[in-house]
């Protein structure tokens, strides 16, 4: 049980969207794990991501995502997270945990998360399908808005 509390705490903090009021330990810790990773690694765990967030019921019929991909991307992150925080970054993680407890890793694992997510948004290819839905905007709509 303790082990899936965790889990969820890093999940939460990976993709949450909501706030988090980090205290500048919690930021230590996140600048330090994104400074020990690789752009690979980042990739990796955006893939992660992806894969965990394609199990979401109205868009898993559109991911055709195998089981064996998801587990191994699992053991990827598992692999990284540890080494991230019992490793690299184990004094910047035992600061932060005192400071703010689980809280802490919800923080820094936002700023990870969203490193993660960056590193794929600056892909030309990831550029070109998210600037898609601009053909269809009313510019005109637009136009006047930004007039007044």
């Amino acid at each position: 049980m303790k082990k899936y509390v965790f889990a969820l705490t890093l999940l939460t903090g990976l993709v949450g969207t909501y706030p988090v009021s980090a205290s500048q330990p919690s930021h230590d810790l996140g600048y330090c794990m994104n400074d020990n990773m690789t752009g690979e690694e980042r990739k990796m765990l955006a893939k992660w991501i992806f894969f965990s967030m394609s199990e979401y019921p109205e868009i898993k019929p559109y991911a055709n995502v195998i089981e064996l991909d998801k587990e191994n991307a699992n053991k990827y992150a598992a692999e990284l997270i540890t080494r991230l925080l019992t490793k690299d970054c184990v004094n910047e993680a035992k600061i932060a945990i005192q400071h703010e407890g689980k809280l802490a890793i919800q923080g820094a694992f936002q700023l990870v998360g969203s490193a993660a997510v960056e590193e794929l948004s600056t892909n030309s290819d990831v550029i070109r399908s998210m600037s898609g839905f601009g053909k269809y905007l009313d510019q005109t709509k637009f136009d006047s808005i930004l007039s007044e």
